[in-house]
């Protein structure tokens, strides 16, 4: 019986499939199950690339080895790539000696390098290859052994190789007729010439980049942009003709035809990429430069688009009129890059001006950086004001004018200010038609963020449109924090209160069991509150409440207890109120006669010392047990 088995590295692990030749029918079916394994092993492993495709190494001499050049590996997959998977085909004349790529494992998206170096171990050609597979990406190495050096050890075996064969050392004694151990050996050197050794020919490298890993664009959504990208020769020989595609394709984005040439080294190509969005957002793609051999470079393309709108912007915020029929020209242009939609215009004050929109209204729509006039006439014959809006489609919707006549500056009233939040100042300054002085902060220890003073004072008279200043309440540049001095001893909480930049203030004391009495009990402002230095800080310092003795209840008819006390709402301010009552045996005491019932024990008992009430707390509440005086007698 013959078995055929196959050991396959998928993500997740090894599997191992084993084919019994004994199974009739079988065959076919296991060399299908390989034939698609092998096929997705394939698929998986052909995101990986490798750049450049080709290093050519310097000649080097025969037994030493050169310095690594650098592969550069990027995963555009979806599933980790494992170094270890690259194999190289002439491990005795290169060699992999180091890596970056962390815990030899390159994630999907990531790139990292790895170092291969050349150490001939004879003079002559040698070439072999670094690959991931038979079908994926690969990267030729070339290099020339030149005069063979004089060395007493071999040549190093390169790293991730410990076991690849090597050529003996020069030997001491004559050989021995032993056959060489068998394995991948490189290219057989070639004999030295009897006359002096020649430079072999060295290929030389092919490789281009462009200027940026990203271009960035903008551009509104319908228009487009032109990006200008560089694609640079950057080997040793010229490479001619290039190709460029997309490596994802979308519609923002649009290639010239033809390529473009690329002659000797150094020697630049520029692309035009027109970017056109047809939607609002950000767009990506990937360019990529390649020739009939393979690909050269790869860059990123970034484009913004945003959407077209309209910018209405008017010629003038205010008109102002010196003489009865008056006519001024108003311009509304528009700044942005969509029509802009003219809905109508008013004025509030028909009776003083009036205006002539056709301009503007007829025609509707103000193209993208164009412009409408309207004229606005003065008609009253005295002092007037009003206000002229264009409503569109900007997306304030409307934009008004101000519009005055015979304007000549007058003496008003300066409006009282002080006590006034800040932002409502300011809207009283214009709306009593002055004009927003100096707006200073000063130190102060109440009324903050107020006005506390201005200039001029309120009730005087000032020009219309003169500065009035203001001064409002702040703590200040270096504000002071309130400590937190509750609980504590009054000497110590006034210590730091002091030390704190504050005053101390001794306020009412304050009836509590919760804090121990003679320590404090409140602090206002509370603790963690910003004021001004030097500002006070008020402290309550805790006393025992006073206790009051609960009075004998017990033999009185329950009718006399409720003339004293209370119950429902009106006992909460009494020093006691009215409970539950309640038989021995829990029976309802029948309402209305009160007179028939006598009190046989009451909770709390009397005589026991209960808190006075003081503020809002509750009074004690005194629950009675009651007894029919027929029974009792």
């Amino acid at each position: 019986m013959h078995a055929h088995s196959l050991d396959v590295k998928v993500s997740g692990g090894r599997r191992n499939w084993r084919r019994d030749s004994s199974r009739a029918g079988g065959v076919g079916a296991v060399a299908i199950v390989i034939a698609l394994l092998l096929d997705d092993f394939g698929r998986l492993q052909s995101a990986l690339e490798m750049t450049p495709a080709r290093l050519v190494f310097a000649a080097q001499p025969a037994g030493s080895a050169s310095d690594a050049l650098a592969v550069t590996l990027i995963n555009r997959g979806t599933t980790v790539v494992e170094v270890a998977r690259l194999t190289l085909s002439n491990p005795t004349s290169f060699g992999v000696t180091r890596t970056d790529c962390p815990a030899g494992q390159i994630p999907p998206g990531a790139r990292c390098l790895i170092y291969v170096d050349f150490h001939p171990a004879a003079v002559g050609d040698f070439s072999g290859t670094l690959q991931q597979n038979e079908t994926g990406p690969r990267v030729e190495l070339v290099g020339t052994g030149a005069t063979e050096r004089l060395a007493d050890a071999a040549p190093r075996p390169p790293v991730d190789q410990p076991d690849a064969p090597r050529d003996p050392p020069p030997a001491t004694t004559p050989p021995t007729t032993t056959p060489p151990k068998p394995g991948p050996v490189a290219t057989p050197p070639k004999a030295p010439p009897t006359s002096a050794p020649q430079t072999p020919k060295v290929e030389p490298l092919v490789r281009a980049s462009f200027d940026l890993d990203t271009y960035d664009a903008k551009a509104l959504v319908g228009d487009t942009t032109v990006v200008d990208v560089v694609l640079r020769n950057t080997g040793e020989t010229t490479i001619g003709p290039v190709q460029l595609r997309f490596e994802r394709t979308l519609p923002a984005f649009a290639l010239p035809l033809g390529g473009c040439v690329l002659s000797e080294p150094q020697t630049t190509c520029a692309i035009k990429v027109n970017f056109t969005p047809p939607q609002e957002g950000s767009h990506l793609t990937s360019l990529v430069a390649e020739t009939s051999k393979g690909p050269l470079a790869r860059t990123e393309l970034t484009g913004i688009a945003t959407a077209k709108a309209p910018d209405a912007v008017l010629s003038r915020s205010r008109i102002e009129f010196d003489k009865t029929d008056d006519q001024v020209s108003l311009v509304v242009q528009n700044r942005g890059s969509a029509p802009l939609r003219i809905d109508g215009v008013a004025i509030d004050n028909t009776k003083d001006f009036d205006v002539r929109a056709d301009a503007c209204t007829k025609p509707g729509l103000v193209e993208p950086q164009k412009s409408c006039a309207m004229f606005v006439r003065f008609k009253g014959r005295a002092r007037a004001s009003g206000q002229l809006t264009v409503r569109h489609n900007d997306p304030p919707l409307s934009s008004s004018v101000e519009l005055a006549a015979l304007t000549a500056p007058q003496l008003l009233n300066v409006p009282r200010l002080t006590g006034s939040k800040r932002d409502e100042a300011l809207r009283d300054i214009v709306r009593a038609r002055f004009t927003v002085g100096n707006v200073e902060e000063t130190p102060r220890c109440e009324s903050l963020g107020e006005v506390v003073n201005q200039k001029p004072e309120r009730g005087t008279k000032a020009l219309e449109s003169s500065p009035i200043d203001i001064w409002i309440a702040s703590v200040g540049p270096n504000p002071a924090i309130v400590p937190d001095v509750r609980q504590q001893p009054q000497a110590i909480a006034e210590r730091q209160i002091l030390a704190a930049r504050l005053l101390v203030r001794m306020g009412p004391r304050e009836e509590t069991d919760s804090v121990p009495s003679g320590a404090i009990a409140r602090v206002e402002p509370r603790p963690q509150t910003r004021l001004a230095p030097n500002c006070p800080v008020t402290l309550r310092v805790a006393v025992p409440v006073p206790r009051i003795q609960v009075p004998n209840y017990v033999k009185r008819t329950l009718a006399d207890v409720k003339q004293t006390l209370k119950g429902g709402a009106a006992g909460l301010f009494e020093p006691f109120r009215l409970g539950t009552v309640r038989t021995p045996d829990n029976t309802p005491v029948p309402s209305g006669n009160d007179q028939f019932w006598i009190v046989i024990a009451q909770n709390p008992a009397a005589g026991t010392m209960v808190p006075r009430p003081s503020g809002l707390a509750v009074a004690t509440t005194i629950d009675l047990t009651v007894m029919r005086r027929n029974v009792i007698e």
